[in-house]
């Protein structure tokens, strides 16, 4: 499978100067932003400070000049200066007022406007007031004389100053951000182009990850239908090649019975080698069989109510043969509580020979074990088989790969033990489907030990036997106590 590694080209190259116009970008904006926000009002705080400047030198100016004429009482003259006055300083108003409060001379058209007395006799407060309908800032300046100069701002022309203050800030403040965010489209450009180009190699990295997996599923379909018929053929050809072999065993040991009547010693030997022969290859093919009935799921359970003791009794009786041939001897413990069982008698019977028949083939003038105990594990009653050896022992590595299908610990022992390799994977597959396991433990050159643990009773653990309830459920534990 080929992949396209997604390269990172021009990284660092296109990152910097991303990096620093984002930076430059960033800047910009923050300066727009805090000018736009203070820069109004410090302008618009800035210009009212500025023209009530301008209008109390106005005022203090005026003070000054008129001291003399409204000593003399030039009422004329008075008006003549105000008027002037408020001409040239572009004032809203212009009034002088005596120490009572009345006016004593204004800059009105028509009658004065009323205003408190207060207000016209104050001689120091700054303050905003409304004269005629319009919004002044009053500005008074006192006369020595005892007289009072008011002069008035009109706070429209102020505000109309900070407007256009506001839209030269507003305008400086969107060219700023406009100088950011064209900063920031520069910046942005090789970064956009790398990140299309990556996005480009992604999209071919999924599409060819899609093919591949889509060529893997089809691959696995096509496998798992080649194992079930490959399953399906074991299966055919073992039954088609055990009634023959069936025969070949019947007849040899007929062939067996009457040489030994006739005492033909030879013929006897040979027929045996026959014999042999026939039953080693219809355990291989009952193997086979076996094996492909649980690849395709058809291998049942059968569970029955039986006596261990009389189990590793009649497993024992059995794999005596097997276990003399190599001069060995067998030891066979059982605790007094172990009782009764209900599971597969078959499939147990079948997994224990396989376990036992191992230990005799790979040990030599050595001692096998064979220990059978009850345990208590998380409030469930288990049963458990050890098979111990002195034999030739596995190396970590090897016990990897031991409950395999066709194959075994080390190639070597399949040339001097023979064998399939398929006893120890039928074992295990067993084992589970009975709600249990079969571990191992070896040391090379010291033995092994084989741990077969399975529930006293089947159905609390694989959930085989659901149909068993009610009066035959109490039978079960009755025998089983």
């Amino acid at each position: 499978m080929r992949t396209t590694a997604v390269k990172p080209a021009n990284g660092p190259t296109v990152m910097l100067p991303f990096k620093m116009s984002l930076l430059v970008a960033g800047t910009l904006i923050v300066f727009g932003l805090v000018v736009g926000t203070f820069g109004i009002d410090h302008f618009s705080s800035v210009l009212r400070a500025e023209a009530i400047r301008h209008g109390k030198a106005v005022a203090s100016t005026l003070a000054s000049s008129l001291i003399e004429i409204i000593a003399t009482q030039q009422d004329a003259a008075v008006s003549a200066a105000i008027r002037s006055a408020k001409r040239m300083a572009g004032l809203a108003y212009v009034e002088v007022v005596h120490a009572d409060g009345t006016l004593m001379a204004h800059t009105y058209e028509g009658n004065p406007p009323q205003r408190k007395s207060e207000v016209r006799q104050e001689t120091m407060q700054i303050q905003d007031d409304t004269v005629a309908d319009h919004g002044v800032i009053d500005i008074p300046a006192e006369v020595i004389t005892g007289a009072v100069i008011h002069v008035g701002l009109d706070r429209s022309a102020i505000e109309a100053k900070v407007n256009k203050a506001r839209l030269v800030v507003i305008g400086l403040t969107v060219v700023e951000v406009m100088l950011a965010i064209l900063a920031l489209f520069w910046a942005v450009r090789p970064f956009v182009r790398h990140l299309s180009d990556t996005n480009r190699e992604l999209a071919t990295n999924v599409r060819k990850l899609q093919e591949t997996q889509e060529q893997l599923r089809m691959a696995r379909d096509a496998s798992d239908e080649a194992n079930r018929a490959k399953s399906l053929f074991l299966a055919n050809m073992s039954h088609e090649l055990r009634t023959p072999l069936n025969a070949i065993i019947g007849y040899s040991e007929m062939l067996i019975e009457d040489a030994e009547d006739q005492e033909q010693q030879e013929t006897v030997l040979d027929l045996k080698k026959i014999h042999l022969a026939g039953k080693h290859l219809l355990d291989l093919i009952n193997d086979i069989l076996d094996l492909s009935k649980i690849e395709a799921g058809k291998m049942d359970i059968h569970p029955e109510i039986f006596a261990i003791s009389d189990l590793l009794d009649e497993v024992t009786s059995t794999v005596q043969p097997i276990v003399a041939k190599n001069s060995n001897n067998l030891k066979v413990t059982i605790t007094d509580d172990i009782g009764m069982m209900h599971s597969d008698l078959t499939k147990i019977r079948q997994s224990l020979l396989n376990l036992l028949s191992n230990a005799g083939k790979f040990t030599e003038r050595g001692t096998i074990w064979l220990q059978a105990e009850r345990e208590m594990v998380d409030s469930r009653d288990w049963l458990t088989f050890r098979i111990r050896d002195t034999g030739i022992g596995m190396a970590p590595a090897h016990m990897e790969k031991l409950f395999k299908e066709f194959v075994q610990a080390d190639t070597s022992t399949t040339r001097k033990y023979g064998g399939t390799g398929l006893g120890l994977a039928i074992t295990r597959r067993f084992c589970r489907m009975l709600g249990g396991d079969v571990v191992v433990e070896s040391t090379l050159g010291q033995g092994s030990t084989f741990t077969l643990r399975l529930p006293r009773e089947a159905s609390l653990a694989a959930n085989n036997l659901s149909g068993v309830q009610g009066r035959d459920r109490c039978c079960i534990e009755r025998q089983l106590a």
